[in-house]
């Protein structure tokens, strides 16, 4: 008479636990105790809004105008947090265009934990701000044309209608 091998599902262990890992006796080192800790605990806060009204106030007198002349109209009090917030209006809040065969250079000034004045720079591909109504060439204008093939965009909001059959 044969015996039928039953498997049964339920009965397997739903984990198996793998091995411990062999944690070495090592005596811990405590780190630098001459950090200042400040830098952790202090946090800067953007007024989006405030740049917004730079830039649209820049756009007034002209219709584009890049993030470099910005810079320079309106020194950075908050260095780099403040042009990364820049570049986050351009990309969300403005229309504008990206010229990447152009690099511009940004610098500011930032006060060291030493109270030294310390120069900073960054280089990067000419943003512009451009006027609702001009186009990608500076053009004023109630309808975009949309960039030139030199230029690419960094918002949607300068591209064509999908349905306009234009192409970039």
């Amino acid at each position: 008479m044969a015996i039928a091998d039953i498997e049964l599902p339920m009965e397997r262990p739903l984990h198996t636990p793998t091995l411990k890992p062999l944690i070495a006796d090592i005596e811990l080192e405590s780190g630098d105790a001459d950090m200042d800790a400040t830098a952790l605990c202090s946090q800067i806060v953007i007024d989006k809004a405030q740049l917004g009204q730079y830039i649209r106030h820049a756009l007034q007198d002209r219709s584009q105008v890049t993030l470099h002349a910005l810079c320079e109209m309106q020194p950075r009090q908050h260095g780099l947090s403040e042009l990364v917030a820049y570049l986050q209006l351009a990309g969300d809040t403005f229309k504008t265009v990206v010229d990447e065969d152009s690099i511009d250079t940004i610098a500011w000034k930032r006060i060291g934990s030493d109270g030294l004045d310390y120069m900073k720079q960054t280089r990067l591909p000419r943003v512009i701000f451009m006027s609702a109504f001009a186009d990608a060439r500076g053009n004023p204008s109630r309808i975009a044309a949309g960039p030139p093939k030199s230029l690419k965009c960094a918002t949607d909001s300068c591209l064509p209608p999908a349905n306009a059959g234009a192409r970039i």
